[in-house]
Formats: structure tokens, sequence, C-alpha cells
């Protein structure tokens, strides 16, 4: 079953190239979406729309399913009580979370392996994993560096 498709749009267009494609992916029997571009030089985004958030008051699971053979960030624009944050994750077996801006979990070394892997966040979670006293307040944008498929991804609130 094929989640819903979304405007996903190139960021960071440099070095020029980079671009969205969707196409039909054997494997899963359904349409995907690629990110092709110049390895992590490049980033898409799923942004909010006419200043809306993607997604108002959680707490939010955010759910898809990504293939990749090279390094990659994925990163989800939060708004918390604190301000903005970023969540981001890579291709790594540990968490370097943050005080910061900036919080860091690792999706594991083999989500590189050139197959489809789900992944399933509760960005509340991961969030307060870092920064026990913030609460996310909205989902702002998903952004992705790398060159990666994607395909059934899903914000969803959590009950």
């Amino acid at each position: 079953v094929d989640g819903p498709r979304y405007d996903w749009s190139v960021l960071d267009a440099d070095p020029p190239g980079a671009q969205v494609i969707t196409r039909y992916d054997p494997v899963r029997q359904s349409q995907v979406t690629e990110m092709a571009g110049s390895w992590i030089n490049n980033s898409f985004e799923l942004a909010d729309m006419g200043g809306l958030p993607l997604a108002g008051q959680g707490p939010w699971r955010l759910t898809w399913d990504m293939k990749a053979e090279l390094y990659y960030f994925v990163s989800v624009v939060v708004e918390t009580d604190a301000g903005v944050r970023t969540l981001y994750y890579t291709p790594s077996n540990f968490d370097l979370l943050g005080r910061g801006p900036f919080i860091h979990h690792g999706l594991g070394t083999v989500s590189v392996d050139g197959r489809w892997h789900s992944h399933d966040r509760s960005l509340n979670d991961d969030l307060q994993h870092a920064q026990p006293d913030l609460t996310v307040l909205a989902v702002r944008s998903i952004q992705i560096r790398g060159r990666t498929q994607i395909d059934d991804l899903f914000l969803s609130p959590l009950p």
C-alpha cells in the first residue's frame, strides 16, 4: 500500500543537479521518493504550508521507510517551549543527544546497507531524552541530506 505523496523541494541546490524524483521501486512494488543529489551536499525539505506547521500540538510520531547506501541526515525541525530545536538522525549506533538546539539520535549503521528499513520515532521522547523539561509544540519541517529513497512517511499524533 502506498503512503501519501508529499511535495518535497530542494532546500540546498549547491552543487547544482539536486532533484526530487518519484519512481517505481520493484522491491516495494510502489512509487517511492528519491532525493538525488551530491551526497550530503544537497538537502531536501518537506516544509510548512503558508506559515502553518506540518503538525500542531503533539505528541507526534514520525514513521518512514528509507533506503540509503551512504551517510545521511534526517532532520525534524520542531517548536518547543524553549524555541526551535532540530532533532536529527544519522546512521550511527549511538545517540549524541545535545543540550543546545541540535539533538542527535542514531538509527544504526545497518541503515546504510542499501536495503529498505522502517523507522518509528516519538518526537517528544527523542526531545526529552536529551532535554527532559521541554515539549514539542509543533513540527515545522522535515529535511534530508544525502542520496536516499523515502516511502510511507507519516506524521501522526500519539495517543
